[in-house]
């Protein structure tokens, strides 16, 4: 784990996955990754754990090279990074990310509690919130998109008492499959996970969203959770991907941390 205490520090919604050899990827859960060498993952890290002077100090000495040339290749590495809004400078808060809009936020809130009232698991309710998501996530970004739900997603006195045993989850989960199946948009593993973390949410089930990663080949994965039951998806392929992140957070996978991959 690096530590952000540095004179740099990661925007809110990137990670850090640094592998085995040296290399890193930056993964900015908005949706892109950023593949960094052993010697600008070095340079990295260290500003994230030291002021820029001490920082390039301590590359320069792991490295044997130029102090001056590492230093300007530090800065040139994070002047890139914090146009990319992938780091920050910890003097001064985070910048913002642009916030969904009023407008949008009702939307949301309106559209999910639109889709609450089809038919419990009727192909129409899953079909509707398979598009729905798939909408939020291509207007709003992933991150945006999980918040707003998470925020605006309507309780509901659930009709089914039974719906966190297991033969109800195994009901949302085949149904929430076969409809994504057939449906005429092309919905992946994300709007899967998010329109189950909704039918779980509305049936009183404390699920979790969990985005993974595979670094050989560079590829990520998102599913969903209630307790150590995966849900969208077979265990055994989620296996391979290194959870990194999940919603809601629970303080072991937070969207701001480091995480060395073997």
């Amino acid at each position: 784990m690096v530590s952000n205490n540095g004179e740099y520090a990661l925007m809110p919604d990137v990670v850090l996955i640094q592998a085995q050899d040296g290399s890193a990827r930056l993964l900015d859960l908005a949706g892109s990754f950023f593949a960094l060498s052993d010697s600008a993952t070095a340079m990295l890290t260290t500003a994230l754990t030291q002021d820029v002077p001490s920082a390039a100090k301590a590359v320069a000495d792991a490295y044997g090279v130029d102090l001056k040339q590492v230093r300007s290749d530090m800065e040139s590495l994070l002047r890139s990074l914090e146009r990319g809004r992938l780091v920050y400078r910890t003097a001064a808060p985070p910048p913002q990310r642009p916030t969904t809009p009023r407008l949008r936020a009702r939307f949301v809130a309106g559209g999910l509690a639109a889709v609450a009232c089809l038919p419990w698991l009727s192909s129409p309710m899953i079909g509707a919130l398979l598009a729905f998501a798939y909408g939020c996530i291509h207007l709003l970004g992933w991150p945006a998109a999980v918040a707003a739900w998470q925020r605006h997603c309507p309780p509901i006195a659930r009709r089914n008492a039974a719906a966190s045993g297991p033969s109800a989850l195994q009901a949302i989960d085949e149904r929430l499959r076969d409809v994504a199946a057939a449906h005429w948009l092309k919905v992946g593993c994300k709007e899967r996970a998010l329109a189950c973390w909704a039918l779980l949410h509305w049936a009183g089930v404390d699920a979790r969203i969990v985005v993974g990663i595979d670094l050989y080949p560079l590829s990520s994965h998102c599913w969903c959770v209630v307790g150590s039951r995966v849900l969208t998806d077979y265990e055994d392929r989620c296996l391979r991907f290194r959870p990194i992140v999940q919603y809601p957070p629970d303080g072991d996978a937070l969207p701001h941390s480091s995480i060395a991959l073997p």
